[in-house]
C-alpha cells in the first residue's frame, strides 16, 4: 500500500474511518505524524498520549482495519470526483482561507462549483417563516449586496435562505449554498432544483457531511459555522430569539465577524420575529450575551467587540453606502493581516 499524507483529504478520511478515533485524537495525530505509515510503524510509547489503547492497537496491529479505512476513503473520494465534486482538506490551497482561520473549522469539505466566489462573500440568514416585512428586508438587503459584487451565502432552507439565493440568481450574481446533508442528498425537490440552479449559474454548494448523509438537527446547527465562517460579515434579516438563525449569530460572534441587522420601523416593532434584531441593535452587548445564555467563549468574544451592541443596525437605505464601504474595508483589513511584515530596520 502506497503511503498516504495525513494532511490531505484522503489521509483525514482514512483516519476518520478508524473505529474509536475522534476529533481530539485526529488533531493529535496530525500534529505529530506526517504519513499513515509513520503512525502504523510508530512505537507504543510514541502513541501514548495521542490515542487510547484500543485505537493504538488498531493503528499499530490491525492492518485489515486500516486497509478497509483506506479503501472506504478512496471509494468516497472517487464517488465525489465522478459526480464532479471536489473534496478539500483544511490543509489544501483551495480550502477557504477565511473559514480555515476560524475555531473548529471542518477538516474536510465537499464542494461543487467555483470556490473562488467566497473571496468576497457575506452570509444572509433568517427565519424559515418571515413576515412580509422580513421578506421585504431580505430581498432589499440581498439585492444591495449582490449588486455591489458580493457573493450571497445562505443555507438553502425555506424562507429567508431561499429568498436570498433566488434574489442572487435573479440578479445573476453568485450565490453559495451551505448544506447540512451530503451535497448529493436533499430533503425536497425544491431544494434540489435550487441547488441545480445555483451550480449551473456559476455558484457553489458546500458541506462537511459525507456523500449520502442526510441532514439531522446537529448537522443543520453545525453548518451555521461554515456559513458565517466563509463570510466577511453576516446579515441577520429576521428571526426568533430562540430560532435556528441564532446559532449563526453565536458562531459569527465566536469568529469575530460583524453582524448586521435591519432597523425596525415603529409599525413593525410588535412583531415577535423582529425582537431579535431590535435586541441585537439596541441592547448592551453583554446583556444580549446573557439573554441568549452564551457560553464563556462567546461572552469573551462579546467583551472583545469594539462596539456597544452585538448587531450593527442598518438604519435605512441612506446607510447603504456606508455599509458597503465598511464591508470593502473588511477585505482590505484581511489582506493587510495576511501580508507578511517586512524586516524591521
Amino acid at each position: 500500500m502506497e503511503d498516504i499524507q495525513l494532511k490531505s483529504a484522503l489521509g483525514i478520511k482514512t483516519l476518520l474511518g478508524v473505529k474509536g478515533l475522534g476529533p481530539t485524537t485526529m488533531n493529535k495525530i496530525l500534529d505529530k505524524f506526517k504519513t499513515l505509515g509513520d503512525v502504523m510503524n510508530s512505537s507504543e510509547e510514541n502513541l501514548k498520549g495521542v490515542a487510547n489503547a484500543p485505537v493504538r492497537r488498531i493503528l499499530m496491529e490491525d492492518r485489515s482495519a486500516i486497509s478497509q479505512a483506506v479503501d472506504a476513503a478512496e471509494g468516497e473520494l472517487f464517488d465525489a470526483r465522478e459526480m464532479g465534486a471536489v473534496v478539500f482538506s483544511i490543509f489544501d490551497e483551495g480550502y477557504p482561507k477565511r473559514l480555515a482561520a476560524t475555531p473548529d473549522a471542518p477538516l474536510v469539505i465537499y464542494t461543487s462549483g467555483d470556490m473562488n466566489l467566497l473571496d468576497r462573500s457575506v452570509a444572509c440568514i433568517g427565519t424559515r417563516s418571515p413576515t412580509d416585512f422580513g421578506a421585504a428586508v431580505a430581498r432589499r438587503v440581498t439585492a444591495t449586496l449582490g449588486e455591489a459584487g458580493w457573493t450571497i451565502v445562505s443555507g438553502l432552507a425555506r424562507g429567508v435562505d431561499s429568498i436570498a439565493h433566488n434574489v442572487a440568481l435573479d440578479l445573476k450574481v453568485p450565490t453559495a449554498a451551505i448544506v447540512g446533508s451530503g451535497i448529493d442528498v436533499y430533503s425536497s425537490d425544491a431544494a434540489f432544483d435550487l441547488v441545480e440552479r445555483i451550480v449551473n449559474s456559476g455558484g457553489v454548494v458546500i458541506s462537511e457531511q459525507p456523500l449520502g448523509k442526510e441532514h439531522d438537527p446537529a448537522s443543520l446547527i453545525r453548518r451555521n459555522r461554515i456559513q458565517t465562517g466563509v463570510s466577511a460579515a453576516t446579515f441577520f434579516m429576521q428571526g426568533d430569539m430562540d430560532g435556528g438563525s441564532m446559532h449563526a449569530v453565536r458562531y459569527a460572534l465566536l469568529q469575530g465577524r460583524p453582524i448586521y441587522v435591519p432597523g425596525i420601523p415603529e409599525t413593525y416593532k410588535a412583531e415577535a420575529l423582529n425582537h431579535a434584531a431590535i435586541n441585537m441593535a439596541r441592547m448592551p452587548a453583554k446583556d444580549f450575551g446573557r439573554l441568549i445564555a452564551a457560553k464563556d467563549s462567546i461572552m469573551e468574544a462579546i467583551e472583545n467587540l469594539q462596539r456597544d451592541h452585538v448587531g450593527i443596525e442598518i438604519t435605512g437605505r441612506d446607510y447603504y453606502p456606508q455599509m458597503l464601504a465598511d464591508l470593502d474595508q473588511l477585505l482590505v483589513d484581511e489582506q493587510m493581516d495576511a501580508t507578511p511584515s517586512g524586516p524591521s530596520m
